[in-house]
């Protein structure tokens, strides 16, 4: 009962806790071999469900907390890595992990507000101890291969398949006959293994790799957590395959005793070969033709007099396995993210810490068609076609919070939190694609001299600016530590949203009854018993930008518009924190 649990803006004692609130640990992460952060909480959370869209892996990973809430909307939940938002959690490596924590209903949400309807996901990486400096290896190496095929027709069903269907189509199916064989000859199909397509494209057994170095180290003034960690894993489907590389540092100094200083910053880089289902798809692995080389009979053109068989080399297509190198796919990119906090204390029990973070997130996906692939066909007359695109998403993030402790005769907890946060991103967007190039060039060449070929579309986009102001309030009591009570409100103002309509409030409480610390429940069985009730209000923001005016005709705004509001707290705080240590300096200074 003495763990501590991440609730937003803070934590408690999970005895404390008067929401729902699902948490694992990094230390039963990596207890587990895995590659990804989803794939350590498979299971182990009650209420979170996680499925994957395919076996790729980079795969999209689905994550729903207690089901959906939105039927055309984003249902994802809300991600944070210490204190920062994300988009996902395919950038964190989980061996950096220290403990996640999951917030399910409208109490433990509200805090969070205008996006915390769908959960919210609240990772804590790894941070030092006090202790000598200390360096730990980690590594693994796993095998995957595919577990079951899926039987399909040999050569002989599927000749007297196609042979069903020519004859369904035309009473003398002359083409079908030059093709395959006369329906008397069909026996020699049976003595013919043909091909399992299954074997070419997802046969093959891939060995992953993953490595682990991190250094900590503290002093009673300072502490530091480096951690670097590389990720190589070849996928199970021919020419997919993922590497990645992170490099986590964190540091926590105590430059006075009444003032503290954090710094947390993030470098990933990946890369991610293939196009996955796109490009070799494994419902093409198990339609493809077993027999008849390179051709498909559904292909064919119509019978004539005037057709020969010899007529098929126009028809001829790359099967499953070639078409890899006829769509071809790589993205990646880079990811910094850094964020520096100062804790000060005023009073005893009662701190302010303002915190600062910034995130750039530059990823491209190159896409590369061959002249067999139909996209080459139709941008450049069936010579290879390359397109690139590149995506800068800049991040910033504000945020100064407040928080008094105190206790009243011993019987009386009470943990009072007010805070502000400002948070903004954009994303820049570019693309150019090149055709007419040579025929036999590789992908790799392709995107290396773009210019051997002619030059086809450019353009580029910013998006709408995602802007959100908040403000929210927190008070935690408990009495005698059996009865407890949480009380949370949270103003939202976001830019997605239609002006006059910015503005979203989020009320929540939550009431907790540790039955177990009852006279009558005292030395027996039960070691643990607690009675909830509580009730919130949490929104969804995850929506289309300018959404609204596709929607809406606006004649006027109605009260504070969002640029207001931002330049509202921004005073404010300037006023409150900024000047007073600008002029503390000038004072000092004469």
């Amino acid at each position: 009962m003495d763990e501590v649990v991440v609730i937003g803006y803070g934590n408690i004692r999970r005895e404390a806790l008067t929401g729902s609130v699902s948490s694992i640990s990094g230390k039963t992460i990596s207890q587990v071999p895995v590659s990804s952060v989803a794939e350590a909480m498979v299971g182990k959370l009650a209420g979170v469900q996680i499925t994957t869209a395919d076996g790729s892996p980079d795969a999209d990973i689905m994550i729903r907390v207690r089901g959906g809430g939105s039927i055309t909307q984003d249902n994802s939940p809300l991600y944070i890595v210490d204190g920062f938002p994300v988009d996902n959690l395919k950038d964190i490596a989980p061996t950096d992990i220290e403990s996640i924590d999951v917030l399910k209903d409208a109490s433990s949400t509200a805090v969070y507000g205008a996006r915390g309807a769908n959960g919210v996901v609240n990772i804590t990486t790894k941070r030092a101890k006090e202790g000598r400096t200390s360096i730990s290896f980690n590594s693994y190496v796993t095998l995957r291969t595919l577990s079951k095929k899926l039987d399909v027709l040999d050569p002989y069903e599927f000749v007297l398949l196609q042979y069903e269907y020519a004859r369904s189509r035309s009473s003398e199916p002359t083409s079908f006959i030059d093709r395959y064989g006369d329906p008397s000859e069909f026996y020699i199909y049976k003595n013919y293994s043909g091909d399992d397509w299954q074997d070419e494209v997802m046969g093959g057994t891939s060995l992953s790799q993953y490595y682990n170095v991190t250094i900590s180290g503290a002093s009673p003034k300072n502490q530091y957590n480096l951690s670097f960690t590389h990720q190589n894993s070849p996928g199970i489907l021919a020419g997919n395959g993922l590497q990645k590389t992170f490099l986590n540092f964190k540091l926590k100094s105590q430059l006075f005793s009444f003032l503290s200083f954090e710094y947390n910053t993030r470098f990933v880089n990946t890369k991610t070969d293939g196009a996955g289902t796109d490009g070799v798809s494994v419902l093409s692995a198990l339609e493809y033709a077993p027999t008849q080389g390179l051709t498909d009979f559904m292909q064919l053109p119509p019978a004539s007099d005037d057709y020969t068989p010899e007529e098929e080399e126009y028809v001829t297509r790359y099967n499953p396995r070639e078409n890899v190198y006829q769509n071809w796919k790589q993205k990646g990119g880079t990811l910094f993210n850094t964020t520096a906090a100062l804790n000060l204390t005023i009073l005893k029990g009662l701190t302010f810490r303002t915190e600062f973070g910034i995130d750039f997130n530059n990823s491209y996906q190159k896409r590369f068609y061959g002249s067999k692939n139909s996209n080459a066909d139709r941008y450049s007359n069936g010579m290879p076609y390359v397109e690139l695109t590149k995506v800068e998403s800049p991040k910033y993030r504000l945020a100064n919070i407040l928080t008094y402790q105190f206790d009243l005769k011993k019987q009386h907890h009470f943990n009072l939190m007010l805070g502000q946060e400002l948070n903004n991103s954009q994303s820049l967007t570019n693309f150019m694609s090149a055709r007419y190039l040579p025929m036999s060039i590789t992908p790799e060449k392709a995107f290396d001299n773009m210019t051997l070929g002619e030059a086809y579309q450019t353009n580029s986009s910013k998006s709408t600016p995602e802007r959100l102001a908040s403000f929210f309030g927190r008070l935690m009591y408990d009495f005698n530590r059996r009865f407890y009570a949480t009380f949370t409100i949270r103003a939202d103002g976001s830019t997605k949203f239609a002006p006059g309509n910015q503005w979203g409030y989020f009320p929540a409480a939550s009431l907790a009854w540790r039955v177990s610390e009852e006279r009558f429940l005292k030395n027996t069985f039960v070691s643990n018993l607690k009675v909830r009730l509580s009730s919130g209000i949490s929104g969804n923001n995850r929506i289309a930008n300018d959404l609204w005016k596709s929607t809406y005709k606006l004649s006027s705004s109605k009260g504070p518009g969002w640029n207001e509001s931002y330049k509202f707290v921004l005073y404010i705080w300037f006023r409150l924190f900024t000047k007073p240590f600008l002029e503390m300096g000038k004072n000092n200074h004469e």
